[in-house]
């Protein structure tokens, strides 16, 4: 039986690479911020962080009102740094390509966790108040300190192997790609509805037994380098020149006797992965205290 991850190829990730800041400045626009008027940040012990709800409180998703359930400070602030920056709802991929480094070990243990309840005057939705009013609020019971850096580190290029490329093109019609005119350069989420009668198209990641399965539509070849990252051992980044939306099934192993993705990819697509350095941005903790 196959047990799809689905990765909805609207997950239009932002390529433009942003600049390293001091450590002194958050990456918090420098524009005035909503802040809110109550606020309780209590430790929670051994509390579970409650599923029901997307890890929201039972009463936590009405507008105006944010409460957040035993958290560790690390998630906190890559839902206020990353998954909803500059209030709006970024998507998985774009938040996976950022890691959040530094601060203490306690940062990140189940061990120190937070609950959050906060008010704030009027009605802000959920986006506004887990993103740039979160970052107000961890800054100012937390102490915390963040800025962001572009570093070379370890990659796979991704480019033409020997006998050219073999990609599928797109065909109209099939489903409603959702990379619209501004590929690679914004990030939209959640999905949009499709047009009656019509469908979306995916991209999605699944497991069969102990192979892997990546199955993409009317995709460009770097969104499809973003996939590849969420099950490669390092950032992928497209250098083949190649332009427009293609096809893409790809069945390939993990830890079995059936090919490798690095052997699947020349005999399928006509690409090839190898090893090279290249950018990728970090979030990283300066300074923060225990409220």
């Amino acid at each position: 039986m196959t047990h799809w991850s689905a990765f909805s190829a609207l997950m239009v990730v932002a390529g433009l690479l942003i600049a390293p800041r001091s450590p002194a400045q958050s990456p918090r626009a420098a524009a005035a911020t909503p802040k809110f008027d109550v606020t309780s940040v209590k430790p929670c012990g051994d509390g579970r962080r409650d599923r029901r709800t997307g890890d929201v409180v039972p009463g936590g998703g009405s507008p105006g009102r944010l409460r957040l359930g035993c958290w560790p400070l690390r998630d906190l602030v890559q839902s206020a740094y990353l998954s909803y920056a500059d209030g709006q709802v970024q998507s998985p991929t774009s938040v996976a390509r950022t890691p959040i480094e530094g601060g203490p070990a306690w940062t990140g243990t189940s061990s120190d966790r937070y609950t959050i309840d906060a008010e704030a005057e009027g009605t802000p939705g959920q986006a506004a108040m887990r993103g740039p009013m979160l970052q107000a609020l961890l800054e100012d019971k937390f102490k915390l300190r963040i800025h962001r850096e572009t570093r070379e580190v370890p990659v796979y290029e991704l480019t033409v192997a020997t006998g050219g490329p073999k990609m599928q093109p797109f065909q109209e019609g099939g489903c409603t790609p959702i990379d619209r005119a501004a590929v690679e350069l914004v990030s939209v989420w959640p999905v949009p509805p499709p047009a009656p009668g019509q469908k979306n198209c995916n991209a999605l990641i699944g497991k069969t037994g102990p192979d892997t399965t990546l199955e993409a539509q009317a995709v460009s070849l770097a969104y499809f380098c973003q996939l590849l990252g969420l099950v490669l051992d390092r950032p992928a980044i497209a250098r083949t020149g190649i332009t427009g939306r293609f096809d893409f099934h790809l069945v390939y192993a993990r830890a079995s006797a059936a090919p490798s993705i690095f052997t699947v990819l020349p005999q399928q697509l006509g690409l090839k992965l190898e090893p090279a350095e290249g950018p990728r941005e970090f979030l990283v903790i300066d300074h923060v205290e225990r409220p």
